[in-house]
Parts: C-alpha cells; structure tokens; sequence
C-alpha cells in the first residue's frame, strides 16, 4: 500500500472515529433530553477530527504557532469564551444543568487551534466563570455545595483530557511533519 493511499486509510479511520464518537455523545444527550447541545457536540466533534485530518495532508496545522501572537491567541480564547456564555444566556442554558458541558466548545476549538496551553487557559477561564456565574451562591466564587465542586472538577478534568487527545494528533512545533 502506498504511503498516499495509507493516509487516506488512516484520515478515513480518524473521520470515522469521530463521527462514532459524536453520534455517542449525540445519543447520550438525546436520551437525557439535551438536544441541541448534541448536535452542537455532534459537529465540534466532527471539527475538531476533520481539523485533525487535515494537518495530516501536510497543510500547515491549525495551531501553527508562527500566524499569531501570544496575545492575539489569548484575546481568541478570551473571546470564544465570551461567546459561548453570551449565547448561553441569550438562550437561557444553565451550563450548572448540564454538568457545565456546554462550556466544552471553546475549550476543543482552543486545543485545536492554537495548542494545549491555551485550552488549558480556556478551561481555568470557563470553570472560574462557571463558578462565579453559574454556581451557587452566584456571583460568588465560594463552591458551598458538592454538587458544584465535583461537577466543576469533572468538567476541567474532562476539558483537560479532550485537549491532551485532541493536541496529540498535530505535529509538535518545529518538528518533523507526518510523511
């Protein structure tokens, strides 16, 4: 087999990964009554593997480090951030209802385009405004009940993980490109 038609072997499986894995996520929030929130997890999923794939054709990845300053990267997430929650109280979301899941987006988006580092600024960012505006008492960054301080937990850890899985598919800064 050729090393072109391997990649696209390889690219299929990856594609095929993530649509098994968003229709997962897919099913488990249709079946909890979540709708929406699974078809935008459906196609962040769908994103985030075909950005994946992509970068494996040799195209410049996503997060090349040499586009965009560390602070025009960091006002990106500060922004993603910004949007996710505006459109969750422009929709009346209690991300708190979710298991603080619909915070998840610009954490993935982060990870996918400019690295780990900064999806792990996303998610300190998302879990401290989860925390002040979402969490009770709000507008407080006191956690009094379990119920938040394990929710919040899970949902960094699970943010953290997402982002570690989704960055290992890119090729680390300055080295060798995937043939």
């Amino acid at each position: 087999m050729s090393a072109r038609s391997s990649r696209l072997v390889e690219t299929i499986g990856f594609l095929g990964t993530g649509a098994a894995l968003g229709a997962l996520v897919a099913l488990a929030f249709e079946l909890t009554g979540h709708r929406w929130w699974a078809m935008l997890m459906l196609l962040a999923s769908a994103v985030a593997m075909s950005v994946r794939s992509i970068s494996r054709f040799g195209v410049a990845a996503p997060h090349d480090r040499s586009r965009l300053s560390g602070t025009a990267r960091t006002a990106v997430v500060l922004l993603m951030v910004g949007a996710t929650l505006a459109v969750e109280w422009a929709t009346n979301v209690n991300p708190r209802d979710h298991a603080y899941m619909p915070l998840l987006p610009p954490i993935l988006f982060a990870a996918a385009f400019f690295g780990f580092g900064y999806a792990v600024l996303a998610i300190v960012i998302c879990t401290a405004a989860a925390d002040y505006f979402f969490s009770l008492p709000v507008y407080d960054f006191r956690i009094t009940e379990t119920e938040d301080l394990v929710g919040l937990s899970v949902f960094a850890a699970l943010g953290a993980c997402l982002a570690w899985l989704l960055q290992q598919g890119f090729p680390s800064e300055g080295g060798p490109r995937p043939q």
